[in-house]
């Protein structure tokens, strides 16, 4: 690469085409448009991708990518359904010890096993989803659950 284009690249910035629109056929056979934006990100920048949002990415040269898949309450309900997943896998792992121990010596052997195994027990995923809910509730950011449904979700989770 020679240095023009070295500097080109240096000086480039996230520039976006935005109004894009593209017409789709559902399942239901009714038309519906879709709109996007193409963004065209040069070398040494960044971009961020909030969670829930879909995109496609196209790679015009050789590239690395760094991806960070973050927690939120966007994505609380699916961790919910890993963590009880993950907490089933756990019991039955260790079921030959289930009748050594008392109901709540149990519970804790499990919920400490399930944190080692993926780094979060229930009482953890709970103090995440109330800090978090406080935090965006305080800093008024947008999300797409009302305090009423993360109250809701709070109530279904084990204390």
């Amino acid at each position: 690469m020679d240095s023009n284009s070295l500097e080109e690249e240096k000086e480039s910035s996230i520039r976006s085409e935005k109004d894009g629109s593209s017409r789709l056929k559902k399942e239901d056979d009714s038309d519906s448009v879709i709109r996007y934006t193409i963004v065209h990100q040069g070398s040494g920048e960044g971009i961020f991708v909030p969670s829930g949002w879909w995109h496609q990415v196209l790679n015009t040269r050789h590239t690395i990518s760094i991806n960070h898949n973050w927690a939120n309450l966007h994505c609380a309900p699916a961790m919910w359904d890993y963590l009880q997943s993950e907490l089933g896998e756990v019991e039955r792992e260790i079921r030959d010890i289930r009748e050594l121990c008392s109901e709540g010596e149990w519970e804790n052997q499990c919920q400490m096993v399930l944190r080692a195994n993926i780094g979060w027990s229930f009482q953890e995923f709970r103090e995440f989803v109330e800090c978090n809910a406080s935090r965006e509730a305080a800093a008024d950011h947008f999300t797409h659950y009302s305090s009423d449904d993360v109250q809701m979700f709070l109530s279904s989770l084990p204390t």
